[in-house]
């Protein structure tokens, strides 16, 4: 006869249960790296603000360091948010596919190779230009160094396609308007398209998230 009957019977609630455990697990580390929530919803509202302050909004040299300091303000509002409240338990690194790297170093590479035509390009027309001719050095060297910056941005901190479109448009906006330009109305519609898609997408994922949140403290209070 057993000895311990109930061993057996404790078994798979057990089994059970470490599923359920490695079920919530895993969905919580999708926000350490591929969702964001509010963040993804804070990104695409700054990318809608960017595109359509610097069409429509008077230009001048404050609107100029704000779309520069968009970028900048989208990468540290998104990662409060992440480690305040979406890792807020404690940090889970969610795994990588190598469908996943392998993508995202391809994406990443074509983005260093457009980056460095352009430092090429601009390095020719500056050498071709008549001598004695104005150079805005400062501005200058803002511009490249934020097109330089953008793989360098993407490899780090950027990972989804709507992250990488609302990304590289908030770089190259700044880019621009170190220089003294934008982008007019009606180009670059990938940024607000992507930028809309992200507000709902973030929404959704928050949402996401609550109901998430609910289910581990229901899980832990059956601890």
């Amino acid at each position: 006869m057993d000895p311990n009957p109930t061993a057996y019977s404790a078994a798979p609630e057990a089994v059970a249960r470490m599923e359920r455990l490695q079920e919530l697990t895993r969905r919580y580390s999708r926000f350490q790296r591929n969702e964001a929530g509010l963040g993804h919803v804070a990104g695409g509202l700054l990318c809608l603000g960017s595109y359509f302050g610097g069409a429509l909004l008077p230009w001048g040299l404050p609107l100029r360091l704000a779309l520069a300091a968009t970028p900048f303000l989208w990468l540290a509002v998104r990662g409060v948010l992440r480690a305040r409240l979406y890792q807020g338990l404690g940090r889970v690194v969610e795994p990588l596919s190598a469908r996943e790297a392998s993508w995202h170093r391809l994406i990443t590479g074509l983005l260093a190779t457009g980056s460095v035509a352009v430092l090429v390009l601009l390095l020719w027309k500056l050498s071709a230009r008549p001598q004695g001719a104005g150079l805005a050095v400062l501005p200058l060297a803002g511009y490249l160094g934020f097109v330089l910056a953008i793989p360098l941005v993407v490899w780090f901190w950027l990972w989804t396609v709507g992250e990488i479109l609302v990304g590289v448009f908030l770089m190259c906006q700044a880019a621009v308007a170190l220089v003294g330009l934008h982008y007019p109305l009606g180009s670059q519609l990938q940024a607000p398209l992507a930028a809309g898609i992200m507000v709902v997408a973030g929404a959704m994922q928050h949402a996401r998230f609550r109901a998430l949140k609910r289910e581990l403290r229901a899980f832990s209070g059956g601890a």
